[in-house]
């Protein structure tokens, strides 16, 4: 609240020459001080509660010392003492009347100064009006002053008027918006140049600032209420301005995680069944887990296989969606298998699988006549090749090996095998070839792991249908490290009682067939994995 204080002085001062009659005359001379208000008609209007009157009055000197007398001063008017204003004034008066409207100047005061203070008191009403009256003073034979007045016009403070933003609303929570108070009317109307850049109204935005145009930041829906004051500091103004901050529903999506069967292959990993936020836009920051580089900006990352966050946000970005998932490795391990003669049958075949342990994953056997098949289909005309378990078949699934398969007949086979995974249905195939005859069968591993797991710890062509057998084993630089005339003695990997060193050795097998007196041999490589 502030008040400013306009003062109206007047001085009252007595000339002491003489006229012709003997007589002397009080002069009354009125100064205004103060004069920052545009003039009402005259310098003589106060209002309410904002601006006072100070009259002073001194004594001329040659009065005081030749003739000290008592000056009566009275005030009158519509107006009305401790009523509608207040009086102050210095020890050299006294009271001559019970109301205190009649003052006397003592003899021995040397000035006198009354202030006038009109009360506010919220009442509209008509102007009222204040009188000053300095009384006639007279020295038989020497002098006499005619009476003097003063006469000032108290009015009600002109009524505020405060105007504010109408009502809005923004987008987003804490986005900012402007906005504003102006006010006209009180005494501070009549402020003139220069004094108008004073600023004669002051605001007050509740906790927010002072000034009259305010930008907010709001985080939800808020008033923002506004006291407007006069400049006199005690008439007052309020009212608010509602700002609207939209609650919007919580954003939603899905994000399914995805699965590639090759470690270098790319997919999308993709946000789908989005809503919720401001709804009509979204933008997407794409990162891997543990690194705050962005990836990309789209609904979709297409990438490898790894741990993958994605923010999603509205055009407010108040308040985003995280969401992680992954793109999985699902590869198939590589297939393996063997095959073993069964013993006095050159038709009859095991066949141990393996392919390294994989949870669910399923293995699928195909056979395949290699005489009669076409590209695309495994057997013609409801012929099979093979017998497994008691049934004709070109396939089955199996899981770890299938005993016995029985070859209906003699001659090429193509054995695949295949393995799917259960996740996404990546799969892996392998191949081999078998020449099946009915007194001679030959089949050499093309590679073995002596390492003690009792899985393929040794290395032995399957033969059957032979009378002579010589079997020899060579290094990369064609030494003889294994060598063997028992069809079933196998090499255990190692070279004079010592394991001998990975890698690919040649091997040769040199027989005669049953009722057959040719030499042949059959030769090729194995693998010797640790």
């Amino acid at each position: 609240m502030r008040k400013l204080l306009y003062i109206l002085t007047f001085f009252f001062t007595i000339s002491s020459s003489y006229a012709q009659d003997d007589m002397y005359d009080l002069t009354v001379t009125s100064v205004h001080t103060n004069e920052f208000l545009q003039n009402t008609s005259n310098y003589s209007t106060v209002f309410e509660g904002c601006t006072d009157i100070t009259v002073k009055i001194f004594r001329p000197l040659a009065l005081s010392l030749s003739y000290p007398i008592d000056i009566p001063v009275t005030l009158s008017g519509t107006a009305k003492l401790n009523i509608d204003y207040t009086l102050e004034y210095n020890d050299g008066v006294s009271l001559t009347s019970a109301t205190g409207s009649e003052l006397t100047m003592n003899a021995s005061a040397r000035d006198l100064t009354v202030l006038i203070k009109p009360i506010h008191d919220g009442v509209l009403e008509s102007s009222e009006s204040i009188v000053f009256n300095l009384g006639e003073v007279v020295v038989p034979g020497v002098f006499k002053t005619n009476e003097k007045t003063l006469e000032f016009t108290v009015k009600d403070q002109p009524k505020l008027n405060l105007t504010v933003s109408t009502d809005t609303s923004v987008k987003c929570s804490g986005e900012e918006v402007t906005i504003d108070a102006s006010v006209s009317g009180g005494v501070a109307q009549y402020m003139r140049s220069p004094f108008i850049t004073y600023h004669p109204y002051a605001y007050e935005w509740d906790q927010i600032g002072t000034d009259r145009v305010q930008p907010v930041n709001p985080l939800q829906t808020t008033d923002y209420k506004v006291t407007a004051t006069d400049i006199c500091g005690t008439q007052f103004v309020s009212k608010s301005v509602n700002v609207e901050v939209p609650i919007y529903p919580e954003i939603e999506a899905s994000l399914d995680s995805a699965y590639i069967c090759e470690k270098d292959t790319k997919v999308d990993l993709c946000v789908s069944d989005i809503a919720g936020g401001e709804g009509n836009s979204y933008t997407y920051d794409w990162k891997q887990a543990n690194n705050n580089t962005t990836l990309s900006n789209n609904e979709c990352l297409n990438a490898t296989a790894g741990d993958y966050i994605v923010t999603i946000s509205d055009v407010c970005k108040s308040t985003p969606l995280v969401r992680t998932n992954s793109i999985y490795l699902d590869e198939a391990p590589i297939p393996q298998y063997e095959f073993l003669s069964v013993p006095d049958s050159a038709i009859k075949l095991e066949f141990n699988n393996l392919t390294p342990i994989k949870e669910g994953l399923t293995h699928e056997w195909f056979f395949k006549n290699t005489a009669y098949d076409s590209v695309n289909t495994f057997y013609i005309a409801n012929q099979y090749p093979v017998v497994v378990e008691g049934k004709n078949t070109t396939s089955v699934l199996v899981g770890d090996s299938i005993n016995p398969v029985t070859f209906n007949t003699s001659g090429s086979y193509e054995v695949n095998l295949k393995v799917t995974t259960a996740s996404a249905g990546c799969y892996k195939e392998y191949s081999e070839y078998i020449t099946l005859e009915p007194s001679y069968f030959f089949y050499a591993p093309n590679a073995f792991t002596p390492n003690g797991d009792d899985v393929n710890d040794a290395f032995r062509p399957i033969v059957t249908g032979t009378k002579k057998y010589e079997f020899f084993v060579y290094d990369g630089y064609g030494k003889l490290v294994f060598s063997s005339s028992n069809v079933l003695k196998q090499w255990d990997g190692t070279y004079k009682g010592k394991p001998a060193a990975e890698g690919v050795y040649v091997y040769k097998v040199v027989m005669t067939k049953n009722a057959d007196v040719v030499v042949f041999s059959e030769q090729g490589s194995v693998t010797l994995l640790r």
